[in-house]
């Protein structure tokens, strides 16, 4: 949150935090320029409902980790995410290396073709996001991984770690579980491109 905070005041513009979901409403949503969740998702109806109303009249959205998940139970939001489920994770977290698929993107400036990022809990999606047209995969966990796990274990395959629903404003990442996957490089700079990326769209 620190660095979210120092980001805004560097940039230009405000930041606020809350654990309050009902917080996502349609007043409070009306002047906000990106919506950032990094651990969780709505849990009703109303704030579901508003979400998906504030997304589909442009807002922009940042999700990270388990905030994909909100697919299981919203069917707009499997649409909104790529049309992939959550099928299978790693445990217990470990590293992994990660491929940029796109190092011209403005999201990657400043990311390393490939990288190892810190531990993290990693997902797969069935299908995988790459398969909707409208998605564009950002970062993908590299083959050299697997398998990666002890206890749960991805055996191989197509998995995006992080990707954009061209229909809408949104970047998704599936980086979470710690705080040293965070504030780890090359994740900062990327969360700042992220951020101005959304923001100037």
């Amino acid at each position: 949150m620190r660095a979210f905070g120092a980001a805004a005041q560097a940039g230009g513009y405000t930041f606020a935090a809350t654990s309050d979901w009902d917080a996502l409403n349609e007043a409070n949503l009306r002047d906000v320029r990106v919506v950032v969740w990094l651990n969780d998702a709505p849990h009703t109806a109303t704030q579901r409902g508003a979400f998906e109303q504030y997304m589909k009249a442009g807002g922009g959205w940042l999700g990270f980790h388990v905030s994909g998940f909100g697919t299981n139970a919203w069917p707009w939001f499997t649409e909104f995410m790529g049309g992939g489920r959550f099928s299978a994770n790693n445990w217990p977290s470990m590293p992994a290396r990660v491929n940029a698929d796109d190092p011209a993107h403005p999201i990657l400036k400043d990311v390393p073709a490939t990288f190892v990022a810190p531990i993290n809990e990693w997902y797969s999606w069935t299908p995988s996001p790459r398969a909707n047209s409208d998605v564009k995969v950002l970062l993908t966990l590299d083959a050299s991984n697997f398998p990666l796990g002890v206890k749960n274990t991805l055996n191989g395959g197509d998995i995006p770690v992080a990707w954009i629903n061209t229909k809408y404003r949104m970047v998704y990442v599936n980086y979470g579980h710690g705080d040293q996957i965070y504030s780890a490089p090359p994740l900062p700079s990327m969360i700042d491109n992220i951020l101005r990326w959304l923001v100037a769209r």
